[in-house]
């Protein structure tokens, strides 16, 4: 395993990036993406972990710094999920791949990430496969939830001041609540139509089922999408517990395995586990 400093033009820029290659010939190039306030290793170096992972079965990586983060010059931009820096990840993304020599296109994003990750997925028909760790808020993937009317929230203010109200008026809005379930933002449906679709989130009873109540509402066409849940407290956006780090390196790696050409033995060798 080799790793290899970048420093990726990017107009009057640069953007820090570390292209890690495996020993053998790689079988593809995966870009690993993380929260935008986090550097390019994410919390205790994990992406640095999951990129050697991933190496030792022949896969080669790449982890960068946005735009005026890390070792990445220029000024940090307005952070926005309708404006991800999918430019930034396209510069760093040709790049690696040039220099890999590989067509074959993965990506990892996780939280602001993973917005980015699926729209550059979304835009690259050479991406075969993303990623998406999503273990605080979902606005990284599902469209907003519709706004309350305007009576809906003369109600609500009406059942706070009154308990007789409250009694009344609460378990109707309750009732109301949940019936349409959010759907993905348009990136994830535009990827979905050529890309596998691995959606890594904490298993506690709630994310998975907006996920899977999403992915419901899309065409049956496309690649496929599947679900890993990550059992440990306190899982957040940026906050991934040293103790579920290996699990998550081990999904990401063992997923981007699968759906990368020529899977290692250890696919054929999970397949064999009853």
């Amino acid at each position: 395993m080799n790793e290899v400093p970048l420093f990726v033009p990017y107009g009057p820029e640069h953007l820090a990036a570390v292209l890690c290659l495996p020993e053998s010939e790689p079988r593809g190039l995966v870009v690993l993406l993380q929260e935008f306030a986090v550097g390019r290793s994410h919390k205790n170096r994990m992406w640095t972990r999951a990129a050697r992972s991933m190496a030792a079965l022949g896969i080669a990586s790449v982890r960068m710094d946005y735009l005026g983060t890390g070792d990445s010059t220029g000024e940090v931009p307005a952070v926005e999920f309708e404006s991800v820096a999918i430019e930034e990840v396209v510069a760093v993304a040709e790049l690696a791949a040039d220099l890999v020599g590989t067509k074959e296109l993965g990506v990892v994003g996780n939280c602001f990430g993973a917005r980015a990750a699926v729209a550059f997925a979304a835009g690259t028909p050479a991406c075969r496969t993303a990623a998406l760790v999503v273990p605080g808020s979902l606005d990284a993937v599902l469209a907003p939830a519709p706004q309350t009317s305007r009576m809906g929230r003369a109600a609500k203010s009406v059942a706070r001041r009154s308990s007789l109200v409250k009694r009344v008026v609460r378990p109707i809005l309750k009732r109301g609540r949940g019936r349409e379930p959010r759907p993905f933002v348009p990136e994830v449906a535009e990827a979905h139509g050529a890309t596998d679709l691995l959606f890594v989130v904490p298993d506690d009873g709630k994310h998975e089922g907006k996920l899977r109540a999403a992915a419901a509402g899309m065409p049956e066409r496309g690649g496929r999408v599947e679900f890993e849940l990550i059992s440990a407290s306190r899982i957040t956006g940026t906050n991934f517990p040293v103790t579920a780090q290996p699990v998550l390196i081990d999904i990401l790696t063992t997923w981007m395995d699968r759906t990368l050409p020529g899977a290692s033995l250890r696919v054929g060798q999970l397949a064999q586990q009853p």
